[in-house]
């Protein structure tokens, strides 16, 4: 890869609630301009300080519009919470799609993961729609994640499949104060109607024997119409090993998932930044994001 230039999105803005900004996210719309969120916080462990914020750039990266803070925080069956993060997809045209990570904020005081029970705060997912680029967005509205009835934390942006179909990714983790062995999977759910149902599903990572946890899936469309899917690979919790690489074919039969056992020599891109700002930069065969 060739750096061909760099720049900075957003600088973080010492002792204010935009201090830290983390988990960016860009995504290029056919007519140039880049759509950038990214969550802004005190710290980057903070969870009672909280905003997701989108900006663009018309001129390749060179300048960014001030950032706007578009979507509004919603109570999911009476329970207060934040938003954490926002993944974007260009859906053609100006139409932008944004899957954004809800989290439970009924206790301000919990940390985001319980390092106890390895449990999680209930996390949800929120999709908005904007038609102009990212200028204005549509209400977010929750997505139904049915049959899992536990956490899930995104992934990364929803996937637009060659047929049309949309493709979203997510984690299943378990409820904050379950003291029950954690039985760790990643999804993709399949929508053939523009994100209003989703009435299919992959499990695209999963040990029955729960010896090997797959981690931060990082699906990419490949020109075939299948899937690659990078992960993390941990031999039980929190202890690193190696990474693998994994197929998903999309096809009628969504549901096939063919594993390669490939060792990959480094781990996947985590797509992730900390501190007071973050990096966008632009090579000779894509956009990277970094510190």
């Amino acid at each position: 890869m060739e750096i061909v230039g760099k720049g900075i999105v957003f600088a973080g803005r010492k002792d204010t609630d935009l201090s830290s900004c983390a988990f960016p996210q860009v995504c290029v719309l056919p007519g140039g301009r880049w759509v950038c969120s990214f969550r802004a916080a005190p710290s980057k462990s903070s969870t009672a300080v909280q905003h997701v914020l989108v900006t663009w750039s018309d001129d390749e990266g060179k300048s960014w519009r001030e950032p706007i803070e578009p979507f509004s925080s919603q109570s999911v069956d009476g329970k207060p919470g934040r938003l954490r993060g926002a993944a974007l997809t260009p859906l053609g045209g100006r139409q932008v799609l944004a899957a954004v990570c809800w989290v439970d904020h009924s206790d301000p005081s919990l940390p985001f993961f319980n390092e106890q029970t390895h449990g999680l705060l209930d996390t949800r997912i929120f999709l908005a729609r904007s038609d102009d680029g990212g200028t204005t967005w549509s209400e977010p509205k929750l997505m139904d994640t049915w049959p899992f009835r536990v956490p899930t934390p995104l992934t990364g942006p929803v996937l637009l499949l060659p047929s049309g179909d949309l493709a979203c990714q997510f984690e299943l983790n378990k409820h904050y104060d379950d003291t029950s062995p954690w039985h760790h999977s990643s999804v993709m759910m399949f929508s053939a109607d523009g994100g209003h149902s989703w009435p299919e599903y992959a499990i695209t990572s999963n040990d029955p024997e729960n010896h090997v946890f797959y981690w931060d899936q990082r699906p990419g469309l490949l020109s075939d119409g299948r899937i690659l899917n990078l992960f993390w690979t941990y031999p039980g919790l929190f202890i690193a090993a190696l990474s693998r690489v994994v197929f998903v074919r999309v096809a009628r039969e969504r549901a096939f998932c063919l594993r390669s056992r490939h060792k990959t020599p480094f781990p996947p891109n985590r797509q992730a930044a900390g501190g007071g700002e973050f990096r966008v930069r632009r090579s000779s065969t894509g956009i990277a994001t970094g510190r």
